[in-house]
């Protein structure tokens, strides 16, 4: 029987605009010796921000015009163990929609007043240009309340083995999973083909935000 895929993502809608969540895949091949598969590159969470129609006194979303900002396994890390916020993730490319280089950066950060929860802000800046040229434009803040904000980190939580094909590995036959020599095998192999990361995290601190054991585990 041929299992059908499933595509699922999480989706929150806000009056400043709306912001969707999925994966991507590990990619997975067979190796040299065809009896067992390593992991050709880890797979992604994909954060999808749209600006609402200003025009629009419905509750409407520009998704043509969205902006993409691509999880790393580490970057999924800080957010499901961020104790601090603001907390900062910047991602350097080049943008598939018209071929420019630009630097992303995601923020989330404590939102502004009495109600409480947090506001993700992506921040765009292009660098092609010159230095002295280029300029830095808030592409959309979506404030989030707390359970929102929990069901992303559980998510991410849930996620991150997954995104490294450890189930598959945990699903493997235990006789070629346990040995050591096919394990460095396809470990040499794998390291051989590596793909370098050009995306790098870092974070400010500030107020504090619920520890992330909270969460509880996916396990």
């Amino acid at each position: 029987t041929i299992r059908k895929p499933t595509y699922s993502d999480y989706i929150i809608y806000k009056d400043e605009g709306a912001m969707s969540i999925y994966t991507i895949q590990p990619q997975v091949k067979d190796s040299n010796n065809m009896r067992s598969r390593i992991v050709q590159r880890p797979g992604l969470v994909v954060m999808e921000f749209a600006p609402r129609f200003t025009d629009s006194r419905e509750r409407r979303f520009d998704w043509k015009n969205k902006q993409k900002f691509t999880l790393n396994v580490a970057q999924c890390g800080e957010l499901v163990g961020a104790m601090e916020v603001p907390l900062t993730l910047t991602n350097r490319g080049m943008s598939s929609s018209d071929a420019m280089f630009r630097q992303s950066e995601l923020t989330l950060s404590k939102a502004v007043g009495d109600q409480g929860g947090f506001e993700f802000q992506l921040d765009i800046e292009d660098l092609g240009q010159q230095e002295d040229q280029r300029k830095s434009k808030a592409f959309v803040h979506i404030p989030i309340t707390n359970g929102e904000f929990a069901v992303i980190r559980s998510l991410l939580n849930f996620t991150i083995p997954y995104l490294l094909a450890w189930d598959k590995v945990l699903q493997a036959d235990v006789s070629l999973a346990s040995s050591p020599s096919s394990y460095s095998n396809n470990r040499e192999e794998s390291s051989a083909e590596g793909v370098a990361s050009s995306q790098r995290s870092s974070s400010t601190s500030s107020p504090s935000i619920p520890a992330a054991d909270i969460w509880g585990s996916h396990l």
